[in-house]
């Protein structure tokens, strides 16, 4: 990629159409350099939206990416991942962990969302997903409650009720949403109407 890095979507075009690319692209995102980490993250995460099977043969790669220091690698890998759960559900399974790091990190509220749209998504796998993941949503909308991303996290949210859930978990949902529902006037307490409605 050079000095000069490549503008992303001219990188992930580029990618995709010839193999000596993709791979210089893979050796940056499991390179030392943090920017170049970033940066492969972010074409790999612009593959999975138009071109998913691309990135099957290095989900061991994007699991490994998770484990990075950098919230902006993380987050682009979250999201491939992400794209390519109906492609590869029990590889993107094994991400649940390193998923679960990324929802509770401390330091960056888009990883947060990041992580909480992926469990949203990874839910859709089976009823009995849907009741592992709901644990980890639940404490993530008591602690960031309020927070810039909690907003992102009640649209996730509307892809979780369209899951399989288990009756436990849609009445526990419609209990922890009760309160914006009722007495939120604002964007918050309509978006969490609209979920307790589908529901």
């Amino acid at each position: 990629m050079g000095s000069e890095l490549a503008e992303i979507p001219v990188l992930a075009r580029s990618a995709v159409e010839h193999k000596h690319i993709y791979e210089l692209v893979l050796s940056h995102y499991e390179g030392s350099s943090r920017k170049h980490r970033q940066h492969a993250a972010g074409v790999f995460n612009l593959i999975s939206q138009e071109h998913p099977e691309a990135l099957l043969p290095i989900i061991p790669s994007l699991l490994e990416g998770l484990e990075r220091p950098e919230a902006q690698t993380r987050w682009n890998t979250l999201e491939a991942l992400e794209n390519l759960v109906p492609l590869a559900p029990d590889e993107c399974l094994k991400a649940f962990d390193g998923a679960e790091d990324a929802l509770f990190n401390d330091k960056d509220g888009f990883l947060r969302e990041k992580a909480f749209s992926f469990f949203c998504t990874l839910a859709s796998l089976s009823s009995e997903t849907a009741a592992r993941v709901w644990p980890l949503l639940d404490e993530a909308i008591q602690c960031y409650h309020g927070n810039p991303e909690f907003p992102g996290m009640l649209a996730g949210l509307l892809r979780f009720v369209e899951c399989d859930l288990p009756q436990d978990v849609k009445d526990a949902l419609k209990e922890r949403l009760a309160f914006d529902a009722k007495n939120n006037k604002g964007s918050l307490g309509k978006r969490s109407l609209q979920i307790i409605e589908a529901l």
